[in-house]
């Protein structure tokens, strides 16, 4: 159980430093990437870190709004 957890946060990590060097700040986009490329982020995804990084997403999108108006 403690391994499963490890591989939940170091790929949601991996997915929060994708997002950022990618200029990602769509849900879907990384949902589909995930699909296509990632099987292990579409898993997480999928199964519980959903929420996490719709939360992520949405905070980062709004920082970047912020930051240009």
């Amino acid at each position: 159980m403690i391994n499963l957890a490890t591989e939940k946060y170091s790929a949601i990590g991996e997915m929060i430093e994708f997002c950022l060097q990618n200029g990602i700040v769509s849900y879907a986009q990384l949902l589909l990437f995930a699909k296509e490329n990632r099987n292990d982020w579409f898993r997480v995804l999928c199964d519980n870190g959903t929420l996490t990084m719709v939360q992520f997403l949405k905070s980062h999108y709004w920082e970047i709004r912020k930051y240009e108006e």
